[in-house]
């Protein structure tokens, strides 16, 4: 029988599903790292005491969350959900995280989700994956190889585009973004008080990195004294001050170091390479 379409495959199979907690769990993790979550750190998916989580992990403002998963097969009672919910949030209070996650494969109304918010505690951050939110995550095509591997649903024609115009959008943003950078990065070092100093403090690593992918010669270093960052002006070192850098740095005054910088700013001098 050929797949469901408008995504009614993936919302069935969910529903209907039939591979047990430890790929229901799997497949939380990975849903779960889609979405922004990180440090996603699972208990015993295998089986075990698990001390009421199914994992640990933190979002992108670094709060840290509990979270418990529930795929019972076809749709149930939302009793058995609540008992189920309540049952996870209150094992994981002795935790004492910023947040409670649950995911599930069953159905829950704008009311019936209201209910399981409004039973924790309003300083807990609560984040509820139900069948319809899960659905549409497995069907972005960030999620098409985690669908097939859990779902057994292959890209139809229609993904296939749709994977094709999202990396040319991606490629067309980035082109885009490069020719910004370079233009901003021409103009940042033709912006000098003269032919050599900037005036303001720059990121240097960033900016070298930028002029070696661009091709420019232009080299930035920040004072190791008082950390202002400038172009480089370059003064060549005399037999002595060479002997002293290559001292200090340890490689004997070789003729490694044969320039220093001086920084506008304080008048530090640094050696240059």
């Amino acid at each position: 029988m050929a797949n469901r379409k408008d995504g009614r495959e993936t919302w069935h199979r969910l529903r209907d599903w039939d591979k047990g907690s430890t790929d229901s769990e799997r497949l939380a993790y990975l849903i779960l790292e889609s979405e922004g979550y990180k440090q996603i750190d699972p208990s015993h998916p295998l089986g075990g005491r698990d001390g009421k989580k199914d994992l640990i992990c933190s979002n992108r403002e670094n709060k840290t969350f509990i979270g418990a998963c529930f795929f019972p097969r076809g749709n149930i009672p939302f009793y058995n959900v609540f008992e189920k919910f309540k049952s996870d949030y209150d094992g994981a209070q002795k935790y004492n995280t910023d947040g409670f996650l649950f995911v599930t494969n069953q159905e829950l109304t704008l009311s019936e989700r209201e209910d399981l918010v409004n039973y924790v505690n309003p300083k807990i951050i609560v984040d509820i994956f139900h069948l319809e939110r899960i659905s549409t995550i497995l069907n972005s095509p960030y999620n098409y190889g985690t669908r097939l591997e859990f779902l057994d649903i292959e890209m139809t024609k229609e993904d296939q585009i749709s994977i094709l115009s999202r990396q040319t959008a991606h490629i067309y943003n980035l082109t885009g973004e490069v020719i910004r950078l370079n233009k901003e990065l021409s103009s940042f070092n033709k912006h000098t008080t003269n032919d050599k100093i900037e005036t303001k403090p720059v990121m240097v690593e960033e900016l070298n990195s930028l002029n070696s992918v661009f091709g420019s010669k232009i080299k930035y270093h920040s004072c190791s004294s008082c950390k202002y960052g400038f172009k480089t002006i370059e003064s060549p070192v005399s037999q002595n001050s060479g002997s002293f850098y290559g001292s200090a740095l340890g490689i004997g005054g070789l003729g490694i170091v044969n320039k220093i910088v001086t920084c506008p700013k304080c008048g530090n001098s640094d050696p240059f390479f």
